[in-house]
Order: C-alpha cells, then structure tokens, then sequence
C-alpha cells in the first residue's frame, strides 16, 4: 500500500527536475546555435566508455588471452570503471537529450559528418574489449559447441573443455543458449574464425565485435537514407548514430541486439520500396531477426501491419503473403537445424523478472502471497495484458502516423516497457525506429528509460556493485517512465 504513494510521489519530483532542466537548456541555448555544451557532453561520454573499454580487463571487461581484442593490462579498480561508466551514462544522457534540443529550435548540423563520426567511434569500439557485461563470453563459448558438433540448446558451456573452459561465466556457464539459429550461426562463424588454440576464445570475441560494429554502423546509414529530407538525417544521425548510450549499451557490450537492429531497419528500407520482391526481402530480413532474438518477431508484426494498413486493397493480401513467405524462409529451415528444443531455454526464460524491471515491486510479495510458481505465472499475464493496452495506447499516441517503421515501434516499445525481463542494450531497435519518427517527448523517455537501467547493470561483470540502484531505485523510476508514456499518448488522444 505504501509503493503507490511513494512511486507518485517519485513521478512527480522526477517531472519537476525534468521541467526546470529544460527551462535551463532553453536559456542558455540560442535558436539555431550550435549546443556546445549538449556536444561536449557528448564527446566526454563517448571518451569515458573508449577509455573503460581500452583499460582492459576489470569488473566491466573480461579477461580473454591473445593479442585480440585490443585493450591495455592497466587492471582497474571496480570503483574507478563503475565511476567511468556512471559519468558515461549521465553525461551522454544529458548530451543526446540537449542535441535533440538544439535541432529543434533549428540548429542546423552536418548530418553527414555526425554519421561519420558515429561509424568511426564504432569501428573503434568493435576492435575494443567488449565492456559492460559477460555476454560476449557466453556468445564465443555457443559457438564453440555448434563448431565442435555439440548442441548449444541441449549442452552447456560447462561441458567445454581447454581454451574455451571459461569463456561463459556464470550464469551463463551453466545455461543452454536462449538465442535463435542466426545468432548460433554468427556464433558458430567466429569460432570456426578463432580456430583451436590458448588464444582462440579472444579472437571468436573479436570476429563477434567486428561483426557488430559493422551492423551499427550499416544501421546507421540506412537510417540516414530513410530519413526524410536533411532535418530527418541530422535526427537519426544524432538519435542513432552517434547516441553514446547506444554506442556503450550496444556496440561497446558487443551484444547480438545490435545485429537484430539492422536486419530490422534493412527489411524496413525494403518495405518502403513497395513491391512484392520488396515484401518478401522484408521478411527475410524481419525473419532472420527474428532468429537471432524472439522479440525481434514483434517488429515482423509491425511490418504486416504496415503493409495491412497502408497498402492499396489490391496488393495488400499478396504482399502480406510474401512477406510470411519470406520470413518462412529463414525461420522454418532455421528451426529444423536446430531442433525444437531450441524453444526450451527461451520458454524457461519468460518466467524471469529482472531486477530493475518495474515488475520487481510486485514480485516478492506475490510470491510470498501465492508461491514462485504462480506468482510468476501471474505477472506473465498481467505483463501480456500491459503490453496490449500500453500498444493500443502508442498507436494513438506516437507521432509519425503512416510511416511504415510506426507500428513497428508502437509494438517493440510496448513490450520494452511492460516485459518482465529487459535490459539496456535493448533499447537499441527501439531508438533506431524512433529515430525515423518526428521528434516528440517520447524522445526523452527513451533516454530516461535506457539511462536507469543502464545505471543499475553497471560496470557490468560485477552484479552487486550498484544493487540499491538495481533494486531499489531503478523499479520505480521505470514505472514512473511508464506512467509517463501512458499520459503523453492519452494527452496527444485527447
């Protein structure tokens, strides 16, 4: 009875700040003036997570031996990359969120050179060790058994042996993969790359780093050709290619997520083009998706939706047809290679509540009240019945109405907010669609949502280092940010 009055009145200081941070921007920033400040902000988050990701091996980066990836042997304390990376989080919140300002009241950016400078920081991150969580070791170490004939759906890492033995920490070391047949294929590619050797699990995280800074920066410039006239590119030039919470969340961590987030806006490139060829490219690329994470497949429903909703009658069945047909594709033949055991791990993970989630408040005293079991089958519901109302809500609430990447978002932001078990790095699909939408407050929700939870994951490798953020702090600001989103489409409704 208590968390409601508390987390209201947490909403409202949160606004409060938010208001006069705003009216202070607004006065030290001219129409049209180029945000210094908002920039270097920028350039000091995006230094801070370089730097973290050079040091080498800490409580944000593990340790795999080899030349590669590159980084230092200057064996930072937890404190001083937990602080690092803290300053990165705020400070490129705060810069993104002044950036956004400026090209509203006209700033008139190089879209092309912020662009460059996005797929440059990228492309240096990707040689970089990856920082931010133990991810990257588990994606080499199901690799390493898809590449010695072993079942990553069926075998866990612990049964690896050699060079390979400690690539997944745990939890990961005793958990069968959860991802879908394009990842273990990605997977399965680097370690064929790394070969058998002492420095093999190092070189299978370098392929796997390269290979995401490739597919953020690929990303990046279909956005910046999708976007509409030169105020279009500066926005996802700024929302996406050079935001340095994706560029810490998403490139920095290495995570699969940022591969999924370019299949995602190829197969909305193909889209737009119209076309029956163009629908079923789109659902190849949805499909694929799709196949690297499950939640990929809700923005293959956006695309039907799309096509459902925007196409003339005559084509509309024929090109949702090969759009199935496309995404069928890839994902019939992806699953019968793996198995349908390939559904277990992801089936035993949609019971999980993660510890920032909103969710959480609820949690232990349902399963105090009803046992894990029940409790958590209940939250399951009641987060599905969330996710349909909060959706409903978006698609009358975000801006951008007929674009066809809109009802894309509407569902993955949906599910963002209300799913029991999120995490920063999947921010990344949603600000890439975000990014071709008109700029509105959901903008800064966004930020706001991807830096408190960024906040309670670091530095990372350590999971109790920032556990009264986690979980204490972080569930109720993100119920906040949902209790916010819900009054901003019923304010844009009415």
């Amino acid at each position: 009875m208590t968390v409601l009055p508390a987390t209201g009145r947490l909403a409202a200081v949160t606004l409060w700040l938010a208001r006069l941070a705003r009216r202070h921007a607004f006065r030290v920033l001219a129409p049209g003036r180029p945000p210094r400040l908002a920039l270097a902000a920028v350039g000091a988050s995006i230094a801070a997570t370089l730097l973290t990701a050079a040091l080498g091996p800490s409580a944000a980066a593990q340790r795999f031996a080899g030349p590669v990836p590159l980084h230092a042997n200057a064996q930072p304390n937890t404190a001083t990359v937990t602080a690092l990376l803290v300053f990165a989080v705020v400070a490129g919140a705060y810069g993104l969120a002044g950036c956004l300002d400026a090209l509203r009241r006209g700033w008139a950016a190089d879209a092309k050179r912020l662009l460059i400078a996005g797929a440059l920081v990228a492309a240096a991150l990707g040689v970089l060790t990856p920082i931010g969580s133990a991810d990257p070791g588990s994606y080499v170490a199901y690799g390493r058994l898809a590449a010695t004939g072993q079942d990553p759906y069926a075998t866990p890492p612990s049964a690896l042996t050699g060079a390979y033995a400690n690539a997944a920490e745990p939890p990961w070391r005793t958990t069968t993969s959860v991802y879908g047949p394009v990842a273990t294929g990605e997977q399965w590619v680097a370690a064929k790359l790394a070969g058998d050797g002492p420095h093999s699990p190092g070189r299978a995280v370098f392929v796997l780093g390269l290979i995401n800074a490739a597919a953020f920066i690929v990303a990046a410039a279909l956005l910046y050709l999708l976007a509409a006239g030169q105020a279009g590119r500066r926005r996802a030039a700024v929302l996406f290619a050079l935001n340095p919470l994706l560029l810490l969340e998403g490139v920095a961590g290495a995570h699969v997520d940022v591969l999924l987030t370019a299949l995602v806006v190829g197969g909305l490139a193909l889209l737009a083009r119209r076309g029956i060829a163009s629908a079923f490219g789109a659902g190849v690329l949805g499909g694929a998706a799709a196949a690297v994470k499950a939640s990929a497949a809700l923005a293959g429903g956006g695309f039907a939706f799309a096509i459902a909703c925007h196409r003339h009658t005559r084509g509309r069945v024929t090109a949702l047809i090969a759009l199935a047909l496309g995404a069928a594709a890839v994902l019939i033949p992806g699953y019968l290679l793996a198995g349908g055991h390939a559904f277990d791990q992801l089936g035993h993970a949609s019971g999980f509540v993660s510890f920032a989630d909103p969710w959480r408040i609820v949690t232990h005293p349902l399963e105090s009240l009803l046992g894990k079991s029940a409790a958590r089958t209940l939250i399951r519901i009641a987060a599905w019945i969330a996710f349909v109302v909060l959706a409903l809500l978006l698609r009358r609430g975000l801006p951008g109405r007929g674009h066809p990447g809109r009802p894309a978002l509407v569902l993955v932001l949906g599910w963002l907010l209300t799913a029991p078990y999120v995490l920063p790095w999947y921010a990344a699909l949603p600000f890439a669609l975000l990014a071709l939408l008109p700029s509105s407050a959901f903008d800064k929700v966004l930020i706001f949502w991807t830096s408190v939870l960024a906040i309670g994951y670091l530095p990372g490798r350590d999971p109790h280092a920032l556990d009264i953020w986690k979980s204490g702090v972080a569930p109720p600001l993100l119920l906040c940010t949902v209790i916010v989103t819900v009054v901003l489409c019923l304010r844009r409704r009415s």
